[in-house]
């Protein structure tokens, strides 16, 4: 494998390991519970945790141009959730109407329902709870978010460019 397409891999390893690290930090450590969104926003990256590791074992150049597709794929979902979020908070649009954190209540008693509804706390998505200077992480994460998916479709692209060179040269 080129050494660019491995450097990416380990990148996005690092960053996506990286990144699940500083989340439950913040809601374990820091005790800042995320909102909805905010949980949505960790799923693609344990997608790219084993997304990388399969690039970084993957010898095979078509194979790892189609993984590298996939992860293009994962880096703008990423974005457009972050993206979706930072303007909620920045009220640009409306987000969820509903609170998500009561919908999932199970209960036949009314005395029940009642402490339940009073004791969960409700965590709003327009709300921001941590900020780094006059970034939320939602800012962040699309900016990080958008920084991965740029490299990794330049990347993708030098794939295809090349893939005669490259895929005749590997397979010989």
């Amino acid at each position: 494998m080129d050494t660019k397409f491995k450097v990416f891999a380990y990148l996005l390893l690092s960053v996506s390991i990286l990144t699940i690290i500083i989340v439950f930090w913040i809601e374990y450590i820091e005790k800042i519970l995320p909102c909805e969104l905010c949980t949505y926003q960790r799923w693609p990256y344990f997608i790219l945790v084993l997304l990388s590791i399969l690039m970084i074992l993957i010898k095979d150049m078509k194979k790892l141009f189609y993984a590298f597709c996939f992860a293009s794929l994962i880096l703008f979902i990423s974005a457009l959730l972050a993206i979706y979020h930072s303007g909620i908070e920045q009220s640009l649009w409306s987000g969820f109407s509903t609170c998500s954190s009561l919908t999932k209540i199970n209960t036949n008693s009314l005395a029940e329902l009642k402490k339940l509804i009073l004791e969960t706390p409700i965590i709003r998505c327009d709300v921001i709870s941590w900020k780094i200077y006059i970034f939320s992480l939602s800012n962040i994460n699309s900016i990080l978010s958008l920084s991965l998916l740029i490299i990794c479709l330049l990347l993708n692209i030098d794939l295809y460019k090349n893939r005669k060179k490259l895929f005749d040269s590997y397979l010989t």
